[in-house]
């Protein structure tokens, strides 16, 4: 990617310029989630979207599948890991630890949504899986929705998860960078 105003070509993985006026110019890292507007309405329903015309059609639907070689990956301050798209499909969600936040990753399979949320709320740390078609925690048998981080019903309905900010990269890619990372973990 490069900026129109100074020129810089940014690496999207790093989130820093690479060359140009801006070298070594790292950006803020926010939370962010590649999904469908459909699922994203029902999810956040006060939201609104800019259509802009698309320069290529490689992100359709057909570019995400279980084989794609898609992961989505997630940066610390002291390293990396990430989760393969094809684990994911088949045993969403994942209750994990990343240098000591205890992470639930999980994967929509009809759209490919991956989303990373850090599993504590409300002081306690809770653990998430599958029932069905809903996503519960052990702990209170609350029924999660992991696009927006939302108890929807249960004793925990209406907390809310915090986001973190996953990465979405093909393996190859996020290899280049951080596989020595991820072979530590």
């Amino acid at each position: 990617m490069i900026d129109s105003k100074t020129e810089s070509l940014w690496s999207h993985i790093l989130g820093e310029a690479m060359r140009g006026p801006m070298i070594g110019t790292k950006l803020e890292t926010i939370p962010s989630v590649m999904t469908e507007w459909s699922d994203w309405k029902v999810s956040h329903p006060d939201t609104t979207v800019v259509l802009m015309p698309r320069a290529t059609s490689a992100y359709s639907r057909g570019f995400h599948n279980p084989d794609s070689g898609l992961l989505i990956g997630l940066l610390t301050s002291t390293g990396s890991k990430s989760w393969q798209f094809p684990t994911l499909y088949r045993s969403s969600p994942v209750n994990d630890t990343v240098d000591g936040i205890p992470v639930v990753v999980s994967l929509k399979r009809e759209t490919f949504t991956a989303t990373i949320f850090d599993r504590r709320t409300g002081g306690r740390e809770l653990t998430f899986r599958s029932r069905g078609d809903d996503i519960i925690d052990l702990e209170t048998e609350s029924t999660w929705d992991l696009l927006s981080g939302l108890a929807v019903s249960g004793s925990l309905q209406g907390e809310r998860l915090q986001l973190l900010p996953g990465i979405v990269s093909d393996s190859a890619v996020w290899s280049l960078y951080f596989e020595s990372e991820n072979s530590k973990r």
